[in-house]
């Protein structure tokens, strides 16, 4: 990452989707690629390089002691695992147009910029090879393996937060809500029900970064199903459908009974599905980690 002082005069500012952008010159034709209530994101031009960034716009990223906290842990976060081979999100810069403290309403981040997310990639295919599911759950697992080591979890992993190319290479694209380990009791977000592990459901007092694997399970079988694995509306509807898969937990153990075979395509390898079984854990403690899990 590299941090650059701008000259005021080195500043336009543009409209994307009617969100104001204030940006150094260099970075030009902004393309919305997402916009939420807080932040905007976009594609831009970076005419020194004559490459694509993504530019993060976050409004107002300390009107609250907690999101003051997300913003300073992100930051923080991006910057630690700033690695060009890691399957993370890589930090180009960061700044801010405002030239004085009480000014300071928002925040830039110029990130690499990744062209698909995974759940596009699920809505354009009829079917994906197994070889290619085993290249991205691959690639998704190698970074996994480097957040946890640096203690990190990510908390809210799911098919939008996961970048891929046309090589089946991933990047792992939103650090957000990611905690470092462990995460305790006092947590004030939950992460994307579809793709959430049942302990949390059950209000356990730590949790750790099998949450994570267990969102890979989820991830993976959508891959295979091309639709969400536990498609609960609600919660009590999501823990009905995991029981539905996975069984009831026993009250005395909480072990998982195995999958059906039938959940899944013949045509998807025996060697897949015992795979994906380590992953779909209801007991997280006998869920494989991201450093024991191989093809």
């Amino acid at each position: 990452m590299t941090s650059t002082s701008y000259k005021q005069d080195k500043w336009y500012t543009t409209s994307c989707s009617h969100c104001t952008f204030t940006l150094p010159l260099r970075y030009k034709d902004l393309v919305l690629i997402e916009k939420k209530t807080y932040t905007t994101i976009v594609r831009a031009t970076d005419t020194t390089t004559g490459k694509y960034v993504a530019i993060k716009k976050l409004l107002c990223p300390f009107r609250t002691h907690i999101y003051a906290k997300r913003t300073h842990l992100e930051l923080k976060l991006l910057i630690y695992l700033n690695h060009h081979d890691a399957q993370v999100l890589q930090l180009c810069d960061v700044f801010t147009p405002e030239r004085n403290v009480n000014d300071f309403q928002t925040l830039y981040f110029v990130l690499n910029f990744v062209e698909y997310d995974l759940h596009q990639v699920i809505q354009c295919y009829e079917s994906i090879t197994e070889e290619r599911i085993k290249l991205i759950i691959y690639s998704l697992l190698r970074g996994l393996k480097f957040i946890h080591s640096a203690g990190i979890i990510l908390w809210d992993l799911k098919p939008t937060n996961i970048g891929v190319d046309r090589n089946n290479n991933v990047t792992i694209l939103d650090f957000g809500l990611a905690r470092v380990a462990p995460i305790g009791s006092d947590i004030d977000y939950s992460p994307t029900r579809l793709w959430r592990a049942p302990e949390i459901y059950l209000n356990k007092k730590k949790c750790d970064e099998k949450i994570d694997i267990w969102s890979v399970g989820c991830i993976m079988a959508e891959l295979i199903l091309l639709k969400p694995l536990f498609s609960g509306k609600v919660t009590i509807n999501q823990l009905n459908r995991i029981f539905d898969i996975i069984g009831t937990p026993d009250s005395k153990t909480l072990q998982e009974i195995c999958i059906p075979d039938n959940t899944f395509s013949s045509c998807i390898a025996s060697l897949v599905c015992k795979f994906l079984y380590m992953k779909v854990k209801f007991d997280a403690n006998i869920r494989a980690r991201s450093d024991s899990c191989s093809l």
